[in-house]
């Protein structure tokens, strides 16, 4: 069976672009009304569009691409392989010069003079070029443009930051739309303070479903519906991630439950260099925290977490804070206590367990992946695959489904006698599914 291709809006053709909606039209009719009245107004205004890894920034960048391509006017995309070529600040304006005049000879990268005035000058022409042109205005799409102001980016300098910021103002005749993934840098925060500031928000449950069908029948891949708790697995694993959605949609592809697995398992080898690179990016008390939060899965206010760590409940509330400003955690209400912390990308959660936590004790064949099994499949699916692994002679298999489900019920039976004898265990699951099951007071 053909592999669901990988979300790639880079790789996507026009028409594919223009077939796959994300669920963020209303975010793509917003920028367009900025722009339309940046058009009226002086200075412009230019837009920030924020949100984490995933969430469709580069493909709203390519859908105003695409949409920009059919209407009478200059929008210019700066995509990450022309930025990667730029080596100082002239090259910037002589990108945007060469663009609009369609020379591309010509921004070919200069020797740094060590001066301001080729600065001014290509600034200059720039606004010439506009004024000649029939369109008065031109829009500037730069994904990341938060990594040119720092280092090793070529607004790195505080100087050079300053000329970007005066040249941004003082063109009226520009529109500048970028992007950010997770907080902005400390250092350059301030650049973006009259930037009119626009998040894309993560996906409902109900959001999945339209996505993958479009997805399914535009590379000719049956799709069937699917029952909502397979829907609601994909939404409580990606946090309404639309990129990971995708990722993981291999795994409605199959009823064999091992080679489910196999496809979620693929799911977290893609995402491990992403992972990777986030936890070095870390500050150390960050991935300390996230460590103790990842490697349990129970819910934990801040005050549970200092007590778990041995810190002061204020510290651990400020670190916190910043890690869901980056989009790690979120927290919710807990009766007037201090807020509980909710993991938004269970993912990451599962590839930290797997790659980074030893176990002294190796667990079952299928226990890994429990929390995925518990939350893909409701109590009697498990119980229907356990009883027919069960008929096939493979006990192994239908013992560690039903410890699966009776964990999943906060029942722990590994100590007691006949926690290995499968006629007891599906007894076990009976019980806990009645109506008059009620769980033992810890």
């Amino acid at each position: 069976m053909e592999n669901i291709p990988r979300f790639n809006p880079y790789t996507m053709t026009d028409d594919q672009i223009l077939k796959v909606h994300i669920n963020n039209n209303a975010s793509f009719k917003w920028v367009l009304s900025a722009i339309q009245n940046n058009q009226n107004i002086s200075p412009s205004t230019h837009i920030l569009i924020t949100g984490a890894h995933g969430m469709g920034k580069s493909f709203l960048l390519r859908r105003l691409q695409v949409h920009f391509k059919h209407y009478n006017t200059i929008a210019l995309f700066l995509f990450p392989e022309i930025t990667s070529n730029m080596y100082h600040p002239d090259d910037f304006l002589i990108n945007l010069q060469s663009m609009i005049s369609k020379n591309f000879c010509s921004s070919l990268p200069r020797w740094p003079k060590g001066s301001g005035d080729n600065w001014q000058k290509h600034g200059k022409n720039i606004q010439t070029l506009v004024k000649q042109s029939p369109y008065k205005h031109i829009i500037v799409c730069i994904e990341n443009l938060d990594s040119m102001l720092t280092n090793p980016g070529i607004f790195s300098n505080a100087s050079k930051r300053k000329q970007l910021q005066n040249f941004l103002a003082d063109s009226s005749f520009l529109t500048l739309i970028t992007t950010q993934t997770g907080a902005l840098s400390p250092g350059t925060s301030y650049f973006f303070d009259n930037f009119t500031k626009h998040s894309l928000s993560s996906w409902l449950a109900r959001d999945h479903a339209p996505y993958l069908k479009q997805i399914f029948f535009m590379h000719n891949i049956p799709y069937e519906q699917h029952p909502k708790i397979k829907l609601k697995a994909l939404k409580y694993f990606t946090g309404g991630n639309p990129r990971n959605v995708l990722i993981m949609a291999d795994i409605l592809k199959y009823n064999d439950i091992f080679k489910t697995i196999q496809a979620f398992e693929k799911s977290i080898d893609l995402l491990t260099p992403y992972y990777q690179n986030q936890l070095r990016s870390l500050l150390p008390l960050h991935r300390l925290l996230l460590d103790v939060i990842f490697r349990c899965t129970a819910t934990y206010s801040t005050d549970d977490l200092a007590s778990l760590v041995q810190a002061d409940e204020k510290d651990i509330s400020q670190h916190i804070s910043l890690l869901v400003q980056q989009g790690y955690v979120r927290t919710e209400q807990n009766n007037g206590r201090n807020p509980y912390i909710i993991i938004n990308d269970h993912l990451f959660a599962h590839y930290y367990r797997m790659r980074h936590v030893s176990y002294q004790e190796h667990p079952g064949e299928l226990a890994a992946v429990s929390q995925f099994l518990t939350t893909f499949y409701d109590h009697q699916e498990l119980k229907k695959l356990a009883q027919a692994f069960f008929k096939q002679g493979n006990t192994l298999v239908a013992r560690d489904l039903m410890h699966i489900i009776l964990a999943d019920f906060d029942l722990s039976i590994d100590k007691l006698s006949w926690s290995d004898d499968i006629s007891s265990l599906f007894q076990a699951v009976d019980i806990c599914e009645s109506q008059n099951f009620q769980l033992p007071k810890k």
